[in-house]
């Protein structure tokens, strides 16, 4: 027997069944309509950030501007990699803003959304960034910067991969 036989036989069932799908979807559109959600919580990105020149790390929101205070010592972006699949992690290197770009982040924060995307844009930029151990921050950019923001494995071993 086929699908138009069995609903002409069983006119109260498919009746009853187009009835509910019918009610389901007005329930869902008045909902909508009156301001409900079925989208998920976004949760803020996260960075890893150090205090410790890279001995440690942790996690932190993505939109605090490197270097920031964090239980009172200085917190530098930290850029992780790992050599085996990410059983190990390490810090590869740092980066932090000047103290006059984050000023300028921050005042045009207060101008626009677009404002503050641009100069977020020209701070990174203009950011320096340094190994873990190093006494000198480098301006990116440079050859020099670009020796340091490319890692190697620590024991020469391994592929390395960035971690985000």
């Amino acid at each position: 027997m086929g699908l138009r036989e069995t609903i002409n036989q069983k006119k109260g069932l498919t009746t009853g069944i187009a009835l509910v799908v019918t009610v389901g979807a007005l329930i869902f559109l008045a909902y909508q309509m009156m301001g409900g959600s079925t989208t998920a919580t976004v949760e803020p990105m996260l960075a890893f950030y150090t205090t410790d020149d890279g001995k440690s790390f942790f996690q932190a929101p993505a939109s605090n501007l490197s270097p920031f205070m964090h239980e009172g010592k200085e917190a530098f972006q930290a850029h992780l990699f790992t050599c085996d699949d990410g059983k190990t992690l390490f810090v590869g290197y740092m980066s932090r803003l000047p103290a006059d770009e984050i000023a300028k982040i921050k005042a045009a924060e207060a101008v626009s959304p677009e404002a503050y995307e641009s100069a977020l844009s020209a701070a990174y930029a203009n950011g320096e960034v340094k190994r873990p151990g190093d006494t000198q921050w480098v301006k990116r950019g440079t050859p020099e910067a670009a020796k340091v923001a490319n890692p190697s494995c620590p024991d020469g071993k391994g592929t390395l991969k960035a971690i985000f």
